[in-house]
């Protein structure tokens, strides 16, 4: 069982965003089926409970009672809480990507999430709540102008916030499919806002649509996004002003970060430069033909719970190794055989908080968009064995 103060508060945390009803001290992380983005909510609900962590610490000391020794408790002047970044913002790679993509309408590029009301909601609540969010998480206040040429963007005023909250009623799954559309539509990236909320009411029933522009948003933020809605909504309704946990290093730091630490890394060129000469196509029947989005199939695959759990638990402690590495392995042989090449070229991707840039920033509770993309050159050739242990192998030395 846990012992102290520290392997009891992460045994507890282990437990909840693992869904395990009990954590021993022995227990390894990514045995149990942890992996790198639930190690950022590990990051996020540790330090809420009053002990610091980085998520490079949990690949290092994998067994709750390493890593509770490395814990530290939250010192009260370490939060550099709760100043509100402003000024110019450098382009992270994936913005940068996308502005140099073509595209006819930039302002409809989004993620959306629809939820499901259990109740009517309070609006004057819900709308308090709102502002609260984009107060709180600088990201959503980032404006996006082009000038000379170049696109950039930079920090609005919290305060120069619209309209964050319509109120839609339909009669009609046509005419709340409209609404829905509607506020798809109605972002605007130079004056905002980049968050719309459609609370929308269909008979009894109320949903709410939050929708966001992908160069504020990514499947990381969107957790922090939605618990934090919830708990200011909640402090609204009570009539409290809205308390959230304190601000993490801000998108504007770790974009900085990055450009510094990239300065440093001009001798990887070379590596990078290697895989360009690779030959990535795969065969194709008529190349000529439609390569439309109109002309895509999808082949859906279940796997039995003691498949599911061989991949997740049993494979990966066996191997030492991670599920993507397993997954990836499997990629890789298929492509080999396919293709008639032994060395596969893919595109990888992450989440993009990624330790080693600066491991001060603590980006747990940042929102933003850090996706990564690049290239992996991988050869899954010879004995499954051998195969996965050679896959685990490139990977790591990316």
């Amino acid at each position: 069982a846990p012992e102290g103060d520290a392997e009891t508060a992460l045994a507890a945390i282990w437990s909840e965003v693992l869904n395990l009803p009990r954590v021993g001290r022995a227990d390894n992380f990514f045995e149990l089926g942890g992996d790198s983005i639930l190690s950022l909510q590990i990051v996020a609900r540790a330090r809420a409970a009053g002990w610091m962590l980085t998520p490079r610490q949990l690949f290092e000391r994998q067994t709750l009672a390493e890593l509770a020794a490395v814990a530290a408790p939250v010192a009260q002047d370490s939060i550099d809480s709760n100043t509100a970044p402003a000024g110019a913002v450098p382009l992270l790679p994936i913005q940068a990507g996308f502005f140099e993509t073509p595209m006819d309408r930039r302002h409809h590029w989004n993620q959306s999430v629809l939820l499901d009301c259990r109740e009517a909601p309070g609006l004057p609540a819900l709308a308090a709540a709102l502002a609260d969010l984009v107060a709180h998480h600088d990201a959503l206040r980032l404006r996006f102008v082009q000038r000379d040429g170049a696109w950039q963007q930079a920090y609005a005023d919290s305060e120069a916030c619209p309209d964050l909250l319509w109120v839609r009623h339909a009669a009609s799954e046509a005419e709340r499919l409209a609404h829905c559309d509607a506020a798809q539509r109605s972002l605007d990236l130079a004056e905002g806002p980049l968050l719309r909320a459609v609370a929308l009411q269909c008979g009894e029933r109320w949903q709410l649509l939050l929708v966001i522009h992908h160069l504020v948003v990514d499947g990381v933020s969107w957790r922090v996004l939605v618990e934090d809605l919830r708990d200011a909504y909640q402090q609204r309704r009570q009539g409290e002003q809205a308390v959230l946990p304190a601000r993490t290093a801000s998108y504007q730091r770790w974009s900085q970060a990055l450009r510094a630490n990239a300065a440093t890394r001009e001798a990887e060129l070379a590596h990078w430069q290697a895989l360009a000469p690779i030959d990535a196509s795969l065969p194709c029947d008529d190349p000529d033909g439609a390569m439309s989005i109109a002309e895509r199939d999808a082949v859906t695959l279940t796997l039995p719970a003691e498949l599911t759990q061989a991949l997740l638990q049993r494979a990966p402690a066996a191997y030492r190794t991670r599920v993507n590495d397993l997954l990836l392995t499997a990629l890789a042989r298929a492509l080999a055989g396919w293709s008639g090449r032994a060395r596969v070229l893919i595109d990888l991707e992450s989440h993009g908080r990624v330790a080693g840039v600066d491991d001060t920033l603590d980006l747990s509770r940042t929102v933003g968009w850090f996706t990564t993309l690049f290239p992996v050159a991988l050869d899954g050739s010879g004995a499954l064995d051998g195969a996965i242990k050679a896959v685990k192998e490139q990977l790591r030395a990316v």
